[in-house]
């Protein structure tokens, strides 16, 4: 017999997946790959909750709890965190596990002051400790080992109720971006040394995931900013529209370009629109940026609108595909409950014959359900969507496919399957010249290769 490490169902041997929750198991004496990863933890309690429990009937007690622990989960899943366990009145978060991101540091931060906020709603206070260091992890959860984790944990249990305290790592990696204040270095339990610690005060809204430094001259870029010149004289002469796609890895300098040529036009006006890594309602939100900046908001909502005559007049094949599309984004930003409802939604809008949205609901109900332990399921999933894009021309889809059911693999620690799929979707994709999902397939590959 095996113990499901999510859920401690008892399974037969030989097993692969539980047979209660559908996590994959380990097989017999194998040991999960184990990564270094550099994350971001957030550890919070309520304030007075045991006093509380002796006023309070145990079962309005429970749903103060639930509501609590409702609060928690959405705050940080919103923010693209993992909750790793909740404990009691305790709630501990992972930023960087499974999926890292530039700004794990600062997405935590934003998290634990809607956090804060959430409780106070619920007329109660929170502690909170935020800290960033080296951990341990296995490739297939969020369970973390580390002195990173015991730092945050104390930092939790230093902070008044009300307050937010970080470590010296987390404010070093953000401190462009919030408003702190340091107070004393913390005699912690089991540190031989005082502890940095930093207040937290708020985060500015518009903020960005990375400050950049733009004061020094741009250098050995002048060959690609006679290309985009170029295009702009070829514009003006032709009054034609031309579009311009700047492709690199992170950090290359790709945001510097576009803004050393926006600064040097002459003659021309130029709208900014930045897509946001991550949030709520930012599929439009380049778009948004450049109207509000032209002071064309009427025009926006005017072409917006059209979007609510067509659900206004019941049509069906257009919303079950917006909802798939949806679903993406949520996945992405790691919502994947809110991601599951609107596959559920696109299943029961699109038609039999319908393609795209079958074949779309199905991989991001797999991505989902992967991202909240339920490989069997997700499994079964993309094999679905796999079957029904087979028959298909549609590279693009193919590829897709092929690239969630890589992700998938990763999550449940079976890495060379995972490179075979991610292979096979960056061929489809090359194949088809879809730029962005070339370079999505070559940074999960890359993920992949470090992991191996």
């Amino acid at each position: 017999m095996s113990a499901c490490p999510s859920c401690g169902e008892k399974n037969a041997a030989g097993s692969r997946f539980c047979s209660a929750c559908g996590t994959e198991l380990a097989p017999s004496g194998e040991v999960r790959r184990e990564v270094r990863k550099l994350v971001t933890l957030v550890f919070g309690d309520l304030a007075g909750y045991t006093r509380a429990g002796e006023s309070l009937d145990p079962e309005a007690l429970r749903r103060v709890q639930q509501r609590y622990f409702e609060t928690a989960r959405s705050a940080v899943e919103r923010h693209g965190g993992t909750v790793e366990k909740f404990i009691g009145d305790a709630v501990m978060a992972v930023f960087g596990v499974p999926q890292m991101h530039e700004d794990d540091a600062l997405r935590a931060i934003r998290a634990a002051c809607e956090l804060r906020e959430g409780v106070q709603a619920l007329g109660l206070r929170a502690r909170i400790g935020i800290n960033t260091g080296d951990v341990i992890t296995a490739a297939a959860d969020a369970l973390v080992t580390g002195d990173a984790v015991n730092v945050a944990a104390r930092l939790e249990q230093a902070a008044a109720p009300g307050e937010i305290l970080m470590g010296a790592a987390t404010h070093r990696l953000c401190r462009n971006a919030v408003r702190a204040e340091h107070v004393e270095p913390l005699a912690l339990k089991g540190k031989t040394e005082p502890v940095a610690a930093i207040r937290l005060l708020g985060v500015f809204e518009d903020a960005p995931a990375v400050a950049r430094r733009l004061d020094a001259p741009l250098v050995g870029r002048s060959t690609e900013l006679a290309r985009v010149r170029a295009c702009l004289d070829e514009a003006v002469a032709e009054r034609a529209c031309r579009t311009v796609t700047a492709v690199g890895s992170p950090g290359i300098g790709k945001s510097r370009l576009a803004r050393e040529f926006v600064a040097n036009l002459d003659g021309a006006a130029a709208l900014t629109g930045r897509c946001l890594p991550y949030g709520e309602g930012i599929t439009y939100w380049p778009l948004v940026e450049m109207f509000r900046e032209a002071d064309a908001e009427d025009e926006l909502g005017a072409a917006l609108s059209a979007i609510a005559v067509l659900e206004g007049v019941g049509e069906r094949s257009y919303r079950s595909t917006a909802a798939a599309v949806l679903a993406q984004v949520l996945n992405v930003q790691g919502r994947h409950s809110d991601a599951e409802a609107q596959t559920r939604l696109s299943e029961e809008l699109a038609s039999i014959d319908d393609m795209p949205s079958q074949i779309a609901w199905r991989t991001e109900r797999a991505r989902a359900a992967a991202h909240q332990g339920k490989l069997a399921e997700a499994e079964r999933l993309v094999r679905e969507a796999c079957s029904l894009a087979q028959p298909t021309d549609a590279l693009d889809t193919k590829g897709e496919c092929a690239l969630a059911r890589a992700e998938i693999m990763r999550l449940g620690g079976r890495i060379d399957e995972a490179v075979g799929a991610a292979t096979q979707a960056l061929d489809m994709f090359e194949r088809k010249g879809v730029v962005s999902s070339v370079e999505q397939a070559r940074a999960l590959l890359a993920e992949l290769q470090v992991a191996a």
